[in-house]
């Protein structure tokens, strides 16, 4: 993948049409930054909607500034569950998911990861927003995001506990 956007469609499609067999389990993930919930279209609007009712979503976010409480508070309001500040996981290089038996890893390059901090930590107020730096993020090449799938049930139990005894 070349820019963060493309993982979007993708993983909607994962999760709607169900191919990680999820068995009922709430979906995890930790990451670094709560998902922008205004990215797309209204079709992928919607289909966050669609999602947040068909599944229990934790994200266990290790990032607490205010753009990531400005995205919580849609999440929270379709009860997506959502703790900022977190400190879980691998390298800040790494998203997780966790869905039914599956381990998804998702690899950022470094230099994504500085430009996220960096447009994230300046901002102090929400007037402090700059709606292209924010875009930029997501539509930008910064290098190439590999994503690595494990079918593993113990390590997916494992991790999918850690991310809900945080809720």
């Amino acid at each position: 993948m070349k820019n963060a956007w493309e993982l979007y469609p993708l993983f909607i499609d994962f999760f709607e049409r169900d191919v990680f067999n999820t068995k009922g389990k709430g979906i995890c993930f930790i990451g670094n930054q709560v998902w922008n919930p205004l990215m797309g279209s209204e079709k992928e609007i919607e289909a966050y909607q669609r999602l947040s009712k068909k599944y229990q979503f934790y994200l266990a976010v290790r990032k607490n500034n205010l753009l990531n409480k400005m995205w919580k508070t849609y999440w929270d309001k379709i009860n997506v569950k959502v703790k900022l500040n977190c400190k879980i996981g691998p390298s800040d290089q790494i998203d997780i998911f966790i869905v039914g038996d599956f381990f998804i890893q998702v690899f950022y390059p470094r230099e994504l990861i500085k430009q996220e901090d960096r447009v994230g930590d300046k901002i102090k107020k929400i007037s402090d927003v700059n709606a292209k730096e924010v875009n930029d993020l997501y539509f930008e090449s910064y290098g190439d995001i590999n994503i690595i799938i494990t079918k593993n049930a113990e390590l997916a139990s494992f991790w999918r506990k850690k991310v809900e005894d945080l809720f």
